[in-house]
């Protein structure tokens, strides 16, 4: 059987006279892991934490994908006024799932969110609005038509990183959808890869388990932009599986 990756869920409401919303994941996600020979089961919000175990347990591998803004008050800071909709119940979930990850050595790939709730969740901080508290003339939150397929930026990924190894490029064409930032790298992460205005755009465990997130979104670029990015849900699917040997 090919390895089983957990994707973390997000809530939507669809129907404003109906107060129960739904939970899942964008299909690009989905795609993306069965793509590269995974096997993904989606991680609902508002389980018990034994329930949740479990469900961790048959996972040999974590996704954290994109989504709303963290809270700030899991890293010590009070509501900027440009902080966007927060999920409470999600970022329980979510951070739960990177610090059993960290210490289980369990596979775990973040995406946009994801790369800011794995920070947080081992130690680190973000900024809350990138134009209003970090200048530069990079736009990270593109808003147009075309935002998932467009080549917004590029970024330098370090020449020491994993990320290098799995992409094979020294720079690469990134699409960007951030306002939310990392300010303070969590201690046993290092920086894989940052944007022209110094903005961290990848990081990496310093371990040998395979943790990388990133705050592009691979799992479009993949199939509208460049396939390049395809390697990075292949190695993580290779990782998961030699994590259940």
């Amino acid at each position: 059987m090919a390895p089983i990756i957990g994707i973390s869920c997000r809530g939507i409401y669809d129907n404003q006279r109906n107060p129960d919303r739904l939970i899942g994941a964008r299909q690009a996600y989905i795609d993306s892991v069965v793509e590269a020979g995974g096997i993904p089961i989606l991680i609902p919000l508002g389980i018990a934490e034994e329930q949740l175990r479990e469900l961790f347990a048959l996972c040999h591998g974590v996704l954290i994908p994109g989504g709303e803004d963290v809270d700030p008050n899991l890293y010590g800071e009070t509501s900027h006024p440009k902080l966007g909709r927060i999920d409470s119940k999600r970022d329980e979930l979510e951070i739960t799932l990177s610090r059993w990850c960290a210490s289980k050595k369990k596979p775990l790939l973040g995406i946009c969110r994801g790369l800011q709730v794995i920070n947080v969740a081992l130690g680190g901080s973000l900024y809350q609005d990138l134009p209003s508290q970090k200048q530069s003339e990079v736009d990270h939150d593109i808003q147009a038509a075309d935002e998932w397929e467009r080549a917004a930026h590029s970024i330098g990924i370090n020449s020491d990183s994993c990320l290098l190894k799995i992409l094979g490029r020294n720079t690469i064409s990134v699409n960007s959808l951030h306002h939310q930032a990392i300010k303070q790298l969590a201690p046993g992460l290092r920086v894989a890869a940052t944007a022209p205005d110094d903005v961290i755009e990848a990081i990496e465990g310093v371990g040998e388990n395979f943790l990388i997130a990133l705050q592009c979104h691979p799992e479009t670029l993949w199939q509208k932009v460049d396939r390049c990015w395809l390697n990075l849900f292949s190695s993580f699917i290779t990782e998961a599986e030699n994590f259940r040997r």
